[in-house]
C-alpha cells in the first residue's frame, strides 16, 4: 500500500503544470480575441466556438476555428518550403520505424521546442492551451500531408503508451476535405453527434465487443468508404481542432476505443493537411516518472484493451 501511495505522488508530480497551466489558460482566452499589433501577421480576430465533447471514451473534443484560414495556409506554405519527407510510424517505445504499409503520407517537423519563432510559438501555445496543458510538455509541431486520390492513409494505431507518455493529442486540420480524409475512431463511445450542430461529424462508434477474439486490427478502407458505418468520423475543416486523450485520467492507456486512423482523401486535388502537437505528461527533456511508478504498480496499472464490453 505504501508503494502505491508513493507511485501516486510520483504521478501527481509528473503531470503537475503549476503556474504554466495558468499561463495556458490565458493563452487560450487570448486566442479568440483581437490580437495585439505585434502578432497581426499570424493571428486575427475570429469567431470562437467553445470546445464540444464528441466522445467520452476516448475523451475527444472539437474546437471550431481555432486557427483562421490564413493561418492554416501560411503554415502549409511553411511546411512545403521546409520540405516534406515520407512518413514513418512510432513503435511502442517511441522510436520511429518504416511504415510497412500501414501509413502512406508525408510529414515535416517544424522547429524545436524553444519558442523563438513567432509563427511556430503561436501555433504551439494555442494548441497546448486547447488541451489545458503546459506548452513545455509539447513535442515539436508536426505537419502531415495526405494527397487526394492517391490512397494516402494512416491505418489503425495508438498515439501513446506508458513509455511514450503522450497524454494528449491536438490535431488541427489545415485544409477542407469534403470527400474522405476523415479522422476515424471506430470504437469510440461517441456522444449524440447529430445533436451537436457540427458539420461533418458522424457515427456513434462501433461495438467494441466485435474485437473479441480478433488478433489483428481490421483494415480501415471498408469503414472509411461506407457512409453508413458506425465508426466515429471527423471530417477535415480548415482551422478545426480535435483534442483527444489517449489515456484515462489516471494515466492508464485507454482501450481499443482510443485506436484511430486517417481515411484517404478520395479526390485528386483535394489534399489533406494537418498539424499535430503531441503533449506529454512530463516536461520535454525530463524523465518519465510514470514509467518509474509502473515498477511499483506493475500489471495493476495496465488498462485491458477490451474495457467495457458493449
Amino acid at each position: 500500500a505504501r508503494g502505491k501511495r508513493i507511485a501516486c505522488h510520483v504521478i501527481m508530480a509528473a503531470v503537475s503544470g503549476g503556474t504554466r497551466l495558468a499561463g495556458a489558460l490565458l493563452v487560450l482566452g487570448s486566442a479568440f480575441t483581437a490580437a495585439a499589433p505585434s502578432q497581426a501577421s499570424v493571428t486575427e480576430h475570429r469567431t470562437y466556438r467553445p470546445p464540444v465533447l464528441v466522445a467520452s471514451n476516448p475523451r475527444t473534443y472539437i474546437i471550431e476555428h481555432l486557427f483562421s484560414q490564413e493561418e492554416c495556409n501560411a503554415l502549409v506554405r511553411r511546411a512545403e518550403a521546409h520540405g516534406m519527407e515520407v512518413a514513418t510510424i512510432m513503435s511502442g517505445d517511441g522510436t520511429q520505424k518504416p511504415t510497412a504499409g500501414s501509413r502512406a503520407s508525408f510529414t515535416a517537423v517544424l522547429g524545436g521546442v524553444e519558442g523563438n519563432d513567432l509563427q511556430l510559438r503561436t501555433w504551439r501555445e494555442r494548441m497546448a492551451a486547447a488541451a489545458l496543458l503546459p506548452v513545455n510538455h509539447a513535442e515539436p509541431l508536426a505537419i502531415a500531408h495526405y494527397r487526394g486520390g492517391h490512397g494516402d492513409r494512416y491505418e489503425l494505431h495508438f498515439d501513446s503508451s506508458l513509455s511514450v507518455g503522450r497524454v494528449a493529442t491536438v490535431l488541427v486540420f489545415l485544409s477542407d476535405v469534403h470527400h474522405g480524409g476523415e479522422l476515424m475512431f471506430p470504437w469510440a463511445r461517441a456522444e449524440n453527434v447529430s445533436a451537436l450542430g457540427l458539420n461533418g461529424i458522424t457515427g456513434p462508434g462501433r461495438p467494441i465487443s466485435e474485437l473479441q477474439g480478433v488478433n489483428k486490427e481490421p483494415p480501415i478502407l471498408p469503414m472509411c468508404l461506407d457512409p453508413e458505418d458506425a465508426a466515429l468520423k471527423i471530417s477535415p475543416r480548415a482551422g478545426r481542432a480535435v483534442v483527444f486523450f489517449s489515456h484515462t485520467p489516471d494515466l492508464r492507456r485507454a482501450s481499443y476505443r482510443a485506436m484511430h486512423a486517417g481515411c484517404p482523401p478520395a479526390r485528386l486535388g483535394e489534399d489533406k493537411w494537418l498539424a499535430q502537437l503531441f503533449i506529454k505528461w512530463h516536461p520535454i527533456g525530463q524523465p518519465n516518472l510514470v514509467q518509474r511508478a509502473m515498477a511499483v504498480l506493475n500489471e495493476e496499472w495496465r488498462m485491458p484493451l477490451l474495457d467495457d464490453i458493449d
